[in-house]
């Protein structure tokens, strides 16, 4: 069973390695969905239910952010994941399914996470990926020990790094007409 959570954290892997190919924040998003629907997956396999919760939630926040802008993404859609994220984490807490410090670590990243995506500044949603987001994911990956989500938040941070060299801080979204005649 292990085994199958592995390759399972490992696809879901995969669907970020390619959402960073875009510089779109709604592409990433779907992409991000896809990945979290598959590390929920590999988070329940192994007993690591907080982790469980986090991707859940993050599935649903993708679907949800990766609607057009104005077509969905409301103040009330917004709220509605935060109180989501504390009445799942404290089912948890109530059920004793989060007995370790990171747990507890793991709402409170998810709401940085999720304030910075619905503000959809690439800029904002990187440097919390960077700073908060990432750092505490990758400290409770490898406390549950799951490769993929190891390998998932090296890259992340990685990635964050080289495309802040490649495009700089205010290079993750396209807002001007591309020319006729030149290449983005």
């Amino acid at each position: 069973m292990e085994i199958f959570a592995q390759i399972l954290g490992l696809i879901a892997t995969t669907f970020i390695l390619v959402a960073y190919q875009f510089r779109s924040n709604r592409t990433f998003f779907i992409l991000q969905m896809c990945s979290a629907t598959f590390f929920t997956l590999n988070m329940l396999l192994l007993g690591a239910y907080g982790g469980f919760v986090l991707n859940l939630l993050a599935a649903l926040r993708g679907v949800i952010l990766s609607l057009p802008k104005g077509k969905g993404i409301t103040k009330p859609m917004f709220w509605a994941v935060i109180v989501a994220t504390m009445v799942g984490y404290g089912i948890l807490i109530y059920m004793g399914q989060m007995p370790r410090f990171i747990d507890y670590l793991l709402p409170l990243q998810f709401m940085v996470g999720t304030y910075f995506a619905w503000k959809q500044n690439g800029r904002s949603i990187r440097l919390a990926q960077l700073f908060v987001m990432s750092p505490v994911c990758l400290v409770y990956n490898i406390y549950v020990f799951t490769l993929g989500g190891i390998l998932t938040e090296c890259f992340n941070i990685v990635s964050i790094l080289i495309s802040l060299v490649r495009f700089g801080w205010n290079g993750f979204e396209i807002t001007q007409p591309k020319k006729e005649g030149s290449h983005v």
